[in-house]
């Protein structure tokens, strides 16, 4: 039998304590030398695996992403309308936000340090041209299908797009007030009417 990836295995546990570290002293405020404390293991050992901390924040938001744009596939293949499966989406959005309720401030934390490293911007960029891709992919399925009428799909797509990330920033600021499930389930809802309908012309 094939012997276990250990080195696989070993940096999966580096970034499960990362996320616990950054979780409660923000990313700027963790060191390497917090991480493998957490993790058990030597700063020089943990230097084999990751060389820097931006390498181990961008495979925590490689990982991150990753789960979702999976989860956006399965919905892009799955048959029924393409209303439902856009609905469905927000559904399991709203599960995924509810999951990862203590990470957010991560999130946040990632926009900020995009701004300075090229390569956890880059993945960013990466993510949000797939997840457009794919939403744009359904919306056109829609379209061929007479679900939806005529539209541009990429326009379309970057604002459901808008509305989830919307969201959860407003719900991460105010969760008394803005529940994403209940107002993402009511924002996608008005936008699927939209689609469905000619635009009045506002002159």
């Amino acid at each position: 039998m094939p012997r276990p990836d250990v080195s696989q295995k070993r940096m999966a546990q580096i970034l499960d304590a990362a996320t616990v570290v950054f979780a409660r002293s923000g990313v700027h405020q963790s060191s390497m030398d917090d991480i493998a404390r957490e993790v058990g293991l030597s700063k020089g050992s943990l230097y084999v695996y990751f060389e820097s901390k931006d390498d181990i924040i961008a495979a925590i938001q490689e990982r991150l992403l990753n789960v979702d744009l999976d989860a956006l596939q399965s919905i892009l293949a799955a048959p029924g309308p393409a209303s439902r499966r856009l609905l469905l989406l927000t559904r399991r959005m709203a599960q995924e936000v509810e999951r990862m309720s203590p990470m957010l401030s991560i999130t946040y934390e990632l926009y900020a340090v995009a701004v300075r490293s090229e390569s956890v911007r880059k993945a960013y960029e990466d993510y949000f041209k797939a997840h457009r891709e794919i939403l744009a992919d359904l919306i056109h399925q829609g379209i061929k299908g007479g679900e939806f009428r005529d539209t541009d799909v990429q326009e379309a797509a970057i604002a459901v797009m808008a509305v989830y990330q919307g969201l959860i920033l407003l719900s991460a600021m105010d969760p008394q007030v803005v529940k994403w499930e209940r107002a993402s389930k009511l924002a996608v809802s008005l936008l699927i009417t939209g689609l469905r309908h000619r635009p009045v012309s506002v002159s």
